[in-house]
């Protein structure tokens, strides 16, 4: 910086620019060069990158702050060598063309450029985005005595500046997103609700319903017994229908009781392997010969807490609504396997459950009909094809097991039904 000093006081500013100017040597008196030392100083200080060149463009003074932004410090440098020795490149990469960086145009057009951003590439590989202006400087008789740059890191403004934009960009998308899982949500939450009343009114006309049957069977059965002596054909035709008529009705009851979760159940270690295993005879013979039956399982998922004989009622129930699915063939696989959750899931609470999957290739549900189908009455079979508690009665299992049920089912594309059952912990009492 030998051959560079600041104007003194005296000289004024034009257009409102700071102006500066090379000293001549023999002015430069030891007042000078103590002001050159004291502006330096300052200069090193400041928070930006200050660099300075003389009249012919020549890089003459660069302060601490932009040796740092750059990596290097190169001094005696002409305009059209500043982008190859400071390794300077335009936004999108491209080494930046030397007749138009900022501090060029300041020293050979007198131009005042203003918040203009490039990268600066340091000899470490490591990127900085910087903001400067440049400005050309004048001596006292407006001749141009060189031209002064001031810098910034904009690295980390830029990238925050960035962020919002593409938080601004997909915020409709994820607001969307979020009301949609709200809806969901709360779909759900009021499917539940709804299953809920629906069960424990189910349940309450059930179990008084239950009790009327108990009278009626017992009546009908003293009524047999004092009429056994008469041989009147019509009459005991007529007592056997009601005997009927009343044996199915408390198993129609035994299946809203079922999905209010209030029948009693029995529960044992079983392994769902061997009972699956054990039915697959009779699973053959329900389906028909158009349909082919599958198994596979999974070792570590046999052993659990369960009622045996409601289970095999479940499997079987799954076993006809695969048949039903599938009028010209298909095939049915039934799966086992182990599910750890770490968190709760609805009602399912932490712990490890076996997966009984029931699968078919027949026609599938849309997502209308796979939402009701636990409810009591529901179906999409004809008149006298199905009563609708079917899937409800193992939906009340599950849940009284202290496990869950789940349909996948899309149309043409089949259906799978899964009950997840606890594995390690012993089920809950009976409601």
């Amino acid at each position: 910086m030998a051959d560079l000093a600041f104007a003194r006081r005296e000289n004024w500013h034009r257009e409102g620019i700071p102006v500066a100017i090379p000293a001549p040597a023999n002015e430069v008196d030891d007042g000078m060069k103590l002001d050159q030392i004291e502006y330096a100083t300052i200069l090193d200080q400041l928070g930006e990158g200050v660099i300075v060149t003389d009249a012919t463009g020549r890089i003459t003074f660069v302060n601490e702050t932009a040796i740092r932004l750059h990596g290097v410090k190169r001094l005696d440098v002409e305009p059209d060598d500043y982008s190859d020795h400071y390794h300077l490149f335009t936004e999108d990469g491209e080494p930046y063309p030397p007749e138009k960086l900022p501090l060029t145009r300041a020293v050979r057009d007198a131009e005042i450029v203003s918040d203009a951003r490039w990268m600066i590439r340091r000899p470490d590989g490591s990127e900085v985005l910087a903001i400067g202006t440049a400005r050309p400087l004048f001596d006292a008789d407006n001749r141009q005595s060189g031209a002064v740059l001031t810098i910034r890191d904009d690295t980390a403004r830029h990238a925050a500046e960035n962020q919002l934009a593409r938080l601004n960009e997909t915020l409709e998308q994820r607001i969307t997103e979020a009301v949609a899982e709200r809806e969901s949500l709360e779909a759900a939450y009021r499917q539940s609700q709804k299953m809920e009343a629906v069960g424990q009114l189910t349940g309450g006309i059930a179990h008084d319903f239950n009790n009327l049957l108990t009278v009626i069977s017992g009546s009908t059965e003293l009524l047999a017994m004092r009429l056994s002596a008469h041989d009147d054909e019509k009459t005991h035709q007529h007592l056997l229908g009601i005997a009927k008529a009343a044996d199915k009705a408390a198993s129609l009851t035994q299946r809203l009781l079922a999905f209010s979760r209030r029948q009693p159940l029995d529960y044992r270690k079983t392994d769902i392997n061997a009972l699956i295993a054990s039915l697959e005879e009779l699973f053959a013979r329900t389906i028909g010969e158009t349909i082919m039956l599958q198994t596979e399982f999974s070792p570590g998922a046999n052993v659990i807490h369960v009622d045996a004989n409601q289970l095999e009622n479940v499997l079987l129930n799954l076993a006809l609504n695969a048949r039903d699915a599938m009028p010209d063939g298909g095939v049915v696989t039934i799966r086992t396997a182990r599910e750890s959750l770490a968190e709760r899931r609805d009602e399912l609470l932490p712990g490890d459950y076996a997966v009984i999957a029931v699968s078919d290739t027949g026609t599938g549900m849309d997502e209308a009909t796979r939402i009701q189908a636990f409810e009591p009455f529901f179906t999409t079979k004809g008149v006298g094809k199905g009563t609708g508690l079917g899937l409800s009665m193992i939906y009340g299992f599950a849940k009284q097991s202290g496990g869950d049920v789940e349909i996948d089912s899309r149309p043409g594309e089949g259906t799978t039904v899964r009950v997840l059952l606890p594995v390690d912990r012993p089920a809950p009492s009976p409601a």
